[in-house]
């Protein structure tokens, strides 16, 4: 699991809205009504696969000495306590999830209030060198991945010594390109220095092979500026 968003192991209860707001009354005896398994089945659903978090699910952390607090709507849905008195799991109508959440964050007895987020392990891509690395580690692009790794209608212009036309790892990543030195050739690669820089970019990943590209969905557009020493003017750049 990723750890920066980890919450423990709570015990559960729930609110819901009134209308627009929130109505609380709090004391040591307040209790929270208990929802029947058909107003629960009406109210929330599991996640769906790729979701951000539960739908119809609130947490909230009341302020230190503010138990519970009971909730004047017949919305107000109960799950479990998570911490007696002191942390709740709410379940909200759907679609409301955001909208309970700002409005628990403006009441003066809740300590911080969030969605019920839905955790998953990082992207871990298969490559074979993707263990070596470092740099994607660096920048934490696992952590991106789980939301976007790129889209085809994005073009990324690499002007460098060009690119391997048949490597492997950028098949299907291509768009036709220029070479700047040699209007009348391919921009093919003379050195490995341009098609390195374009597996950084966008090399497949998933495949089990070679490395894993940052937005290995984005397409690459080979412009050869470069000679294969690495050497090359202003005026072709």
């Amino acid at each position: 699991m990723r750890s920066g968003w980890r919450h423990g192991a709570w015990q559960l209860a729930i609110i819901a809205l009134l209308s627009s707001i929130l109505f609380f009354a709090s004391g040591p005896s307040a209790t929270l009504p208990r929802a029947s398994a058909a107003q629960e089945a009406a109210v929330a659903q599991p996640p769906a696969e790729g979701n951000l978090f539960a739908s119809g699910e609130v947490v909230v952390r009341w302020r230190s000495g503010v138990s519970a607090p009971l909730l004047q709507s017949e919305r107000a849905l109960v799950a479990e306590e998570i911490e007696k008195g002191a942390v709740s799991l709410l379940q909200v109508p759907v679609g409301h999830e955001r909208e309970t959440v700002a409005a628990l964050s403006a009441n003066p007895s809740v300590h911080w209030a969030h969605p019920n987020y839905v955790r998953r392990i990082q992207a871990t891509p298969n490559d074979a060198w993707f263990p070596e690395q470092w740099g994607v580690r660096k920048i934490q692009a696992p952590l991106a991945w789980d939301f976007a790794t790129g889209a085809r209608s994005v073009v990324v212009a690499v002007l460098d010594t060009g690119v391997d036309l048949n490597h492997p790892d950028l098949q299907g990543r291509l768009v036709p390109g220029r070479n700047i030195l040699n209007p009348g050739a391919p921009p093919q690669d003379g050195s490995g220095h341009g098609t390195h820089a374009a597996g950084t970019i966008a090399a497949i990943m998933n495949n089990g092979f070679g490395i894993a590209g940052v937005a290995s969905g984005v397409s690459i557009m080979p412009i050869k500026v470069l000679e294969a020493d690495g050497s090359g003017t202003d005026t072709h750049v």
